[in-house]
């Protein structure tokens, strides 16, 4: 059954495509100076919508939002393709004018079109065809901007906080990574950080928790084998037999409250198929989520579904993965935040200077000795994902 929320979504996409249909209905009709009957009006407005829903589609695949996915469409979103809607809705039914008042009646008597014809239909294509390159490049500014908007966070930030940070337990002073849970969250949050890398994986019922393997797991005091097990399962368990665990709902909650956090996903066993989980189960906030991509290939199947901020993180590619040509083909077809490493990658200079010639944010992971966060920041490193989350660590 379909949601109060799914229906609006419909009903606007609708409109985007029906309201500068029928505008350019009223502008043909207005031109021919003539009243149409209800009939001839409906057909004119369907024609004319068809017209703009294939300037969006081409707009779209020139643009490079071939993968674009009409399901998750936000309300900017939506605005934006509304005004480029108009667009073709202005400029077709003047073309078809020009067709039916100067170019049928020549087709029919078999006659050369004259001069004023010819020179009207030329600017008539001259004038389409720049105004879609135009709209077609604004689209393509507006994208980046976002995207940048977002390097921008993640620079200004200096780190990212890995698996929400490192806890300490109280009764023994050992400092444990791999949290992953509220506390762990709160208190990197508490201490100014903003940018979080949190891994995922599916529980045994299909939802998705906040955990980087089955592994240092503890029911009861009784460490449990690397089984997967059911949410309600998981959240009973203790992490190193001391810390609490989280599953997806949790930290939603934690990023409604908190508007001003990005999360950085890294999900194990189905990166595509977790990512379509958090689509579905938050919508409004997929613009800060940032999906960590493993292969090129992983790309279009995120972008389709809606997600706009992408990392290429290169650790899990192959060696004809990482070629110079390779890393800048990406950087070049793609719209990514950054390429994300392993911080001693960044030691060896050819692999450096190719990744720092695609003129995309790099970052490392995971550095927690300050020297050598110094060091990669010296380098050109634009972020470091740190388990460390004290306060007062910041970017040097």
């Amino acid at each position: 059954m379909l949601s109060v929320q799914n229906i609006l979504m419909i009903l606007i996409q609708i409109l985007i495509v029906i309201c500068p249909g029928v505008c350019s209905a009223l502008i043909f009709y207005r031109l021919l100076a003539k009243k149409p009957d209800i009939k001839s009006f409906a057909i004119s407005c369907a024609r004319f919508s068809l017209v703009v829903f294939i300037f969006l589609e081409m707009l779209l695949f020139v643009k490079g939002e071939k993968d674009f996915s009409w399901q998750f469409i936000s309300p900017l979103m939506a605005a934006k393709l509304f005004a480029i809607a108009l667009i073709p809705a202005i400029t077709a039914p003047f073309a078809a004018f020009i067709c039916i008042k100067h170019v049928l009646p020549l087709l029919k008597k078999k006659k050369k079109p004259g001069k004023k014809t010819v020179i009207r239909l030329i600017v008539i294509c001259l004038v389409t065809g720049a105004v879609a390159f135009g709209a077609a490049f604004l689209m393509r500014q507006i994208r980046m901007k976002e995207i940048k908007a977002v390097r921008e966070v993640i620079d200004r930030e200096g780190y990212i906080i890995h698996a929400c940070g490192s806890l300490t337990d109280e009764k023994t002073g050992k400092e444990y990574d791999y949290i992953n849970n509220m506390d762990a969250l709160k208190n990197a949050y508490d201490n100014g950080h903003r940018v979080f890398e949190v891994d995922f994986l599916f529980s045994l019922d299909g939802e998705l928790l906040c955990s980087h393997e089955w592994e240092h797991l503890y029911l009861n005091d009784e460490l449990l084998t690397d089984t997967p097990v059911t949410k309600d399962e998981f959240l009973k368990l203790k992490r190193y037999n001391v810390f609490s665990t989280m599953w997806f709902g949790d930290l939603v909650d934690y990023m409604k409250e908190h508007e001003d956090m990005y999360v950085i996903t890294d999900i194990s066993g189905g990166n595509e198929e977790g990512a379509a989980y958090i689509a579905r189960f938050c919508p409004e906030l997929m613009d800060r989520f940032i999906v960590q991509i493993y292969h090129e290939y992983e790309y279009d199947p995120i972008r389709k579904l809606g997600f706009k901020n992408v990392i290429y993180t290169l650790f899990g590619t192959g060696e004809s993965e990482r070629t110079p040509e390779k890393l800048m083909s990406a950087s070049r077809k793609h719209d990514l935040v950054g390429y994300t490493f392993w911080y001693y990658w960044a030691d060896d200079p050819e692999f450096l200077a190719s990744l720092k010639r695609t003129k995309i944010p790099l970052y490392v992971h995971t550095v927690t000795d300050e020297q050598l966060e110094k060091k990669y920041f010296d380098m050109g490193i634009s972020a470091i994902y740190t388990d460390n989350a004290e306060k007062g660590h910041v970017k040097p």
